[in-house]
């Protein structure tokens, strides 16, 4: 059975956008695994001894559809798109599944603006058989441009962006902590973090974005910032408990609240 790739980037299926003049266009790429044993044991199982594909019925083996629908932040459908290229492959060519490439355009579609404007479209991507759905994927979407330009600064989509960035240490809890970690992200006036490493569990990036919070590389070149917890100096306790006095200031430096400390 063929499925969404999970060790591919996306989880089985990327996006990224490009906007310009009111436009957004959306290239998907999309990537296959073949599951169960036939994964496992590699394509010499399917091998005869002259070293030729073994015949199998590939029509049964194959997706005939992969259909990607997006989402508007109101729930309403905005584009479909489907792909056919896997139906009639040969048995060799099942074993080098290559990545499928779709885009979309979008006329003045809403836009992610961080903290300011967090809207997210949803895309829903289906591998169908059959008229049997073999694989499933959903996941958030923020149509958005993000860039870093040196001596010049951060831009997103195409407009100067000042980032108040945060160090964040991942731990192996980290589940644990995150609703509250973004809360008081935001209660800070932060719209930026800059993790330790970058977990492959998908909830920590929808989560994010659902906050506004932009995820970005830490540079080492970049000038100190300050740490969200550990480390001298922290802003907030390890518990999540207490705001330290740092807290509060970059809480009124960054954050349009009334800061009394």
């Amino acid at each position: 059975m063929i499925q969404f790739d999970k060790e591919a980037p996306g989880g089985g299926i990327d996006a990224y956008t490009v906007l310009e003049n009111g436009k957004a266009e959306i290239y998907f790429t999309v990537y296959l695994a073949e599951s169960g044993e036939d994964k496992n044991g590699g394509a010499e199982n399917h091998m005869t001894q002259e070293g030729k594909p073994k015949e199998r019925e590939i029509e049964a083996q194959c997706p005939t559809t992969v259909e990607i629908t997006m989402f508007d932040p109101k729930g309403k459908e905005t584009a479909r798109m489907c792909l056919h290229s896997l139906s009639g492959a040969s048995s060799q060519e099942l074993f080098l599944l290559e990545p499928l490439t779709t885009r979309t355009l979008l006329i003045y579609p809403q836009l992610w603006q961080s903290v300011n404007n967090p809207l997210l479209y949803r895309v829903r991507a289906q591998i169908i058989a059959k008229e049997t759905v073999m694989d499933v994927k959903e996941f958030s979407y923020p149509i958005c441009s993000m860039r870093s330009i040196r001596d010049k600064g951060f831009f997103l989509n195409q407009k100067a962006f000042t980032l108040h960035a945060v160090q964040y240490s991942l731990t192996k809890d980290w589940h644990k902590y995150l609703e509250k970690d973004l809360d008081l992200l935001v209660e800070l006036g932060a719209n930026c973090l800059c993790p330790d490493r970058f977990p492959k569990d998908s909830m920590f990036y929808e989560k994010c974005l659902e906050k506004g919070i932009i995820i970005w590389k830490l540079i080492s070149e970049e000038p100190a910032m300050p740490k969200f917890w550990g480390g001298d100096k922290p802003l907030v306790s390890v518990d999540r408990l207490r705001r330290q006095d740092l807290f509060y200031y970059y809480q009124a430096c960054w954050s349009n609240r009334e800061v009394l400390h």
